[in-house]
């Protein structure tokens, strides 16, 4: 092979790695440019259900029946199965009732039967209640969505007008507990401080304390708890802005205590 084509060999060879190289660097770029934006998530509590959540498609259907002084739960995975459970906070369902006027807020802890149904007896008063059945399937992603409970009401749909309280200490049975937080704003993470100013929380349910918070029109669902075992610091998220109403509930002397709070949430 003479000296000329040597030179041409070795010149056409590296043309040819230049191009590859050129290829592959330009794939990585490509592939880069396309990544989620959304890949780093913080985790929250366990058992935490967020508005941010709200868009997870429901794949568990679920029958809500009340009889008398008892209410009956089914629940059926997309086969029509019942779906397995995951125990969240030392129980398989917490059942959030609150009214329309958002004036009356139960937490109750339905216990599964022999056939699957979750049952739990509660005397309600008449009038126009949401459900939320909290519960953590183990293989269906799920967030709890309001489920209408008429007892005998007129049916107005006339939601609650919440507005600013001026004050955020509240005393039940003498327990005084104030909130605190800074400037909530959608689409951000805030953590509400509570301050038992005169008592201890006791463990309940394997936290500190449990909160669950709704906007006005009960169609964003709340519910969190302490991420920490010696301190009552909840962290929510708040996809919208608007006026919501916070429970928060403590055990103390082996009682436990609600408080209630409404805060607002700007642009």
């Amino acid at each position: 092979m003479t000296k000329t084509v040597r030179n041409w060999v070795v010149s056409a060879f590296v043309i040819l790695f230049a191009v590859i190289g050129a290829y592959y660097i330009f794939q990585g770029e490509e592939g880069a440019d396309h990544s989620s934006p959304h890949s780093d998530h913080s985790s929250h509590d366990e058992h935490s259900h967020d508005a941010n959540e709200n868009s997870v498609k429901p794949t568990i259907d679920i029958e809500v029946i009340y009889t008398d002084t008892a209410l009956a739960i089914s629940l059926a995975d997309e086969d029509g199965n019942m779906p397995e459970l995951m125990l969240t906070h030392e129980k398989w369902m917490h059942l959030i009732v609150i009214n329309e006027q958002l004036d009356t807020f139960i937490h109750l802890h339905p216990e599964q039967l022999d056939d699957g149904t979750f049952y739990v007896e509660y005397a309600l008063e008449p009038d126009l209640y949401q459900l939320f059945v909290d519960i953590k399937p183990i293989n269906s992603p799920y967030q709890p969505e309001p489920i209408e409970l008429n007892l005998n009401a007129e049916a107005t749909h006339q939601h609650a007008h919440l507005t600013n309280e001026g004050t955020n200490v509240k005393e039940v049975d003498g327990i005084i507990v104030e909130l605190n937080h800074d400037d909530i704003k959608a689409g951000e993470t805030v953590p509400l401080i509570f301050d038992l100013t005169n008592a201890t929380p006791e463990p309940y349910l394997g936290a500190l304390g449990h909160v669950v918070i709704v906007d006005e029109q009960l169609t964003n669902f709340i519910h969190v708890h302490p991420q920490t075992t010696d301190q009552t610091v909840f962290h929510a998220f708040f996809e919208n802005a608007g006026m919501y109403k916070v429970w928060s509930e403590f055990k103390v002397d082996g009682v436990v205590h609600t408080f209630s709070y409404i805060i607002e949430v700007e642009e």
